[in-house]
């Protein structure tokens, strides 16, 4: 993905069989191309934030936000005093020195939290998230409101859209704007109604690439290719 020009990524452990361990791999790796790291976390809970940010990420995407008093919670256990109740270690994102005011406020002024927004009852109090001090970023995670709303998966539903544009009119005000994009197309009309922080999924991504190298050959040469008899005792 740093290759490939993406600004950033995102580490999906709420949906993903990923440990702990994996993911400061990959937050590694992603800073070594100069790719900042965020990981969805599974539940808005001190240990999963803390885990993610101490490994180094860049910061923090909640899902299933449905209140201020849960917004307060994120921001709460991703900051250090005074602005939240982050636990000092010295790991990874602090490069392994002993925890000072200087990196506490460092890491309190780069650290970002996003805030999903994929519920009927989180859109009902869209603004009041927005508004929380330290939320960076209200994150409309469209196919889970779509359940929410009785529509499921259906993301381009003129119903499903309109939820979307009415949680964006509620928060624009006091946050950045965020949200998952299936296509280019999807990417741009999100861009041109406000919104600036753009998510794909990537397994999507690779299997279209997959598909498009496949269905050409299949079309060439019929529904199936069969694969070579290689001998037993072959070497290739």
């Amino acid at each position: 993905m740093a290759v490939a020009g993406y600004d950033f990524a995102v580490v999906d452990t709420e949906h993903g069989a990923i440990s702990a361990e994996t993911v400061e791999h990959m937050i590694r790796a992603g800073n070594a191309f100069g790719l900042d790291v965020v990981v969805r976390v599974g539940a808005n809970d001190r240990a999963p934030i803390q885990v993610a940010l101490d490994a180094g990420a860049a910061g923090v995407q909640i899902p299933m936000v449905e209140s201020r008093e849960q917004a307060e919670r994120a921001v709460r256990f991703a900051r250090y005093a005074p602005y939240g109740s982050r636990g000092l270690a010295g790991n990874r994102a602090a490069a392994y020195a002993p925890m000072n005011a200087e990196l506490m406020a460092d890491a309190n002024s780069s650290v970002i939290v996003i805030a999903q927004i994929e519920t009927v009852a989180g859109k009902a109090v869209a603004a009041e998230i927005a508004a929380v001090p330290g939320v960076d970023v209200v994150f409309v995670g469209p196919t889970d409101l779509s359940q929410s709303m009785g529509y499921p998966g259906a993301i381009e539903s003129s119903e499903v859209n309109a939820a979307i544009d009415e949680i964006a009119a509620a928060a624009a005000r006091d946050s950045i704007l965020g949200t998952l994009a299936r296509s280019p197309g999807s990417a741009g009309s999100f861009l041109e109604r406000g919104f600036q922080v753009i998510e794909v999924a990537a397994n999507s991504l690779i299997l279209r690439a997959l598909k498009d190298y496949i269905e050409p050959i299949r079309g060439l040469h019929g529904a199936s290719v069969p694969l070579p008899e290689l001998d037993a005792s072959s070497s290739r």
